[in-house]
């Protein structure tokens, strides 16, 4: 993490329902089904 205070939004994830988290602030742990992913389902992800 480059900054660790939230500054860049280098470590900023999409969210499910809109918006970003801020994995250095809000993170690392986080809820897994708040994050929006790339998976397709059914592909074999």
């Amino acid at each position: 993490m480059a900054c660790g205070f939230g500054a860049c939004f280098g470590c900023a994830v999409p969210l499910a329902d809109g918006g970003y988290l801020r994995l250095c602030v809000d993170g690392p742990v986080v809820n897994a089904a708040a994050i929006e992913t790339a998976l397709v389902p059914g592909s074999g992800h």
